[in-house]
């Protein structure tokens, strides 16, 4: 008989955690978190970001129902967007973190529809665009395969940093931390925070993404596409601090423009680039920094027409 009740007391118990769980699953990834852009540790961009799945297969769905401009990048472009770039209609794809095959991949999954609906593509140069060690895996997985990733992602960290988020999201605006229904990250309520330049070996050169990138000029111009490159604006303060790479950062450089002649070098824009109350942090724009960066290249501005033209393959001392 005890046995009967210790085997009734642990099913129950089962029943119970299961019923809790999926409650909590529910409160979590369909009221708070439903893009899912929210991982354990956002800063290990060598890793997958949930969010990467989820965003990346809602925006390509837009696509097929209309035409926009799509925004490859890294954090130094999610807030591209049609209130940052004059009324245009953006997807900003900024969840596969720049990675040349990923993006190559992502195109070469478009069908016929999704491609007529391109309008232009712009692609941000990061100083870690050709790393390898910056990596995502590609995306494009079924509906089953990102419920299951979702699932096994649910721990006390998400669900302690989901109420966090919750709690911002009602009682501050704007936004703390909010991904919308076009990729973009609103989230304009940070001050401006020091934080030290990437360390050198982010910035390492791959040979192999650079082909990819030629592979991506080749596509648009096979399908009739502009594709526009553009690098990070940066703070004076952080260009001066990035000297010291500015050999790697050159041929870099030098190499997008041996293949395309489509690329603006924003890294500095005077009008920003001396006021830290257009950043978030040296390397980040806030929203009003990307609207008038992005009217300055509309404009012309940092329109390259040969190697001389690059920040950092000029002399600065």
């Amino acid at each position: 008989m005890k046995k009967m009740n210790y085997k009734k007391q642990t099913n129950t118990f089962f029943i119970y955690t299961i019923f809790l769980y999926s409650l909590i699953y529910i409160f979590v990834n369909l009221f708070i978190d439903p893009y899912y852009e929210i991982v354990q540790d956002r800063s290990a961009y060598n890793r997958k970001h949930s969010e990467s799945i989820y965003s990346t297969n809602m925006l390509l769905d837009k696509l097929n129902k209309g035409k926009y401009n799509l925004v490859f990048g890294t954090s130094r472009s999610h807030k591209i967007g049609s209130a940052t770039f004059s009324g245009k209609k953006i997807l900003n794809f900024h969840a596969l973190y720049g990675n040349t095959e990923s993006i190559l991949n992502l195109l070469k999954s478009l069908d016929k529809k999704q491609i007529e609906n391109i309008e232009s593509i712009y692609m941000l140069i990061d100083f870690h665009t050709f790393n390898e060690k910056s990596r995502h895996d590609d995306i494009l997985y079924s509906n089953f395969s990102n419920y299951f990733y979702s699932v096994i992602n649910l721990d006390y960290y998400k669900f302690y940093i989901s109420v966090v988020y919750m709690i911002k999201n009602l009682f501050e605006y704007p936004f703390k931390h909010y991904i919308n229904d076009f990729g973009v990250l609103l989230n304009d309520s940070y001050s401006y925070k020091y934080r030290l330049p990437e360390s050198v070996k982010y910035m390492a050169f791959d040979e192999k993404y650079l082909d990819k990138l030629r592979q991506i000029v080749d596509f648009t111009e096979n399908n009739g596409k502009t594709i526009i490159f553009f690098t990070p604006t940066i703070t004076q303060k952080r260009y001066i601090e990035m000297q010291k790479y500015k050999d790697l950062i050159c041929d870099t450089r030098k190499a997008v423009l041996s293949i395309t002649n489509k690329v603006y070098d924003l890294t500095l824009v005077d009008s920003v680039s001396g006021d830290t109350k257009y950043f978030s942090d040296p390397d980040h724009l806030s929203s009003d920094g990307v609207s008038i960066v992005l009217k300055s290249m509309e404009s012309g501005y940092g329109k390259v027409t040969s190697s001389k033209d690059l920040f950092f393959c000029k002399s600065y001392y």
